[in-house]
């Protein structure tokens, strides 16, 4: 049992296993823990087969878990990048002047970075054979890359302040049919953008304010298109929309937060809403992949006309 904030290395919590056992990071579900398990993005009661990509928010490893992290290089040269801003100015137009507001590219300087991709580890409910109720990391090898179990110890310790090592004699847990709650999906039909803002606005109020308007610009653009249904990622999917188009076979994955991307996926939506955050953003698994630049706007027009979407 470990019973901490976090740790820095396995070490001592290893005794009792050797190489090749393996071992499960788990924590018991009573009543104790039950609310922290409900913040992380589960669904009380906490039933057998839940599994869910733990909340952003619960800690430091939760984050990185969730949306991954930039390894900054502090020795290298500084170099130029850009974020896009809103801007409203005057222009001319003929006789009069008028008040326009465009989204802009700012450039300032930084240190170069490398985006570490974020592992996406699922906590899963299961059961142990004497009957007790646990949530669990995915099974590990001991030796093989304890990297990986150390990660998912600090994960559930951002939960709980509490992880048990679990081998397989000291409780097997039986495995159950997975029901993934990682998004909420509105009932079907179009959404426009006054309807949708309430449902996105409780994920857009946690960002800068410089970047609302921008992450507001981008989903009412998507929104005027006809789609069939939203759903709106949940637990550590928080800030991921999806605009469902089955018709033309695309389902556009907006997230809100700064560094992303807007995915186009080809899958249909039953598969896409099974699949892990890190099977969803991994290469190959898009149909396109738009930058967030001064011409999204234009790339997304041009993409929904190519697919066959309109207003």
């Amino acid at each position: 049992m470990i019973r901490q904030r976090s740790i820095r290395n396995l070490g001592r919590h290893l005794r009792g296993f050797s190489p090749g056992d393996r071992v499960i990071a788990a924590l018991r579900v009573d009543e104790a823990v039950t609310p922290r398990l409900i913040e992380a993005g589960f669904t009380g009661p906490i039933d057998v087969g839940q599994s869910v990509l733990p909340s952003f928010h619960l800690g430091k490893t939760a984050h990185f878990n969730a949306e991954g992290k930039d390894e900054v290089h502090r020795d290298s040269p500084l170099e130029t990048v850009y974020y896009p801003v809103e801007w409203t100015h005057e222009q001319w137009n003929g006789p009069y002047t008028e008040t326009v507001t465009t989204i802009i590219d700012r450039p300032y300087k930084r240190r170069p970075r490398s985006f570490i991709a974020p592992p996406s580890v699922e906590l899963t409910v299961r059961e142990s054979r004497d009957g007790m109720r646990y949530v669990c990391a995915p099974e590990r090898i001991v030796g093989r890359d304890d990297s990986e179990l150390l990660h998912d110890v600090n994960l559930i310790l951002d939960i709980a302040n509490e992880c048990e090592l679990l081998g397989e004699n000291l409780v097997s847990p039986v495995g159950a049919r997975l029901r993934r709650l990682n998004w909420e999906v509105l009932p079907q039909g179009h959404y426009p953008w006054a309807a949708l803002r309430p449902r996105i606005r409780p994920a857009i109020e946690r960002l800068p304010a410089a970047a609302k308007p921008v992450i507001e610009h981008r989903l009412e653009h998507i929104s005027r298109f006809r789609h069939d249904f939203v759903a709106i990622g949940k637990a550590g999917f928080a800030g991921y929309v999806v605009f469902a188009f089955p018709a033309a076979g695309i389902y556009v994955l907006e997230c809100i937060h700064e560094g992303n991307a807007t995915y186009v996926l080809g899958d249909g939506w039953e598969q896409i809403s099974q699949m892990t955050k890190a099977e969803v953003l991994r290469e190959g698994r898009h149909l396109h992949r738009l930058i967030h630049t001064q011409n999204w706007r234009h790339a997304v027009g041009s993409m929904m006309v190519q697919h066959g979407c309109r207003y």
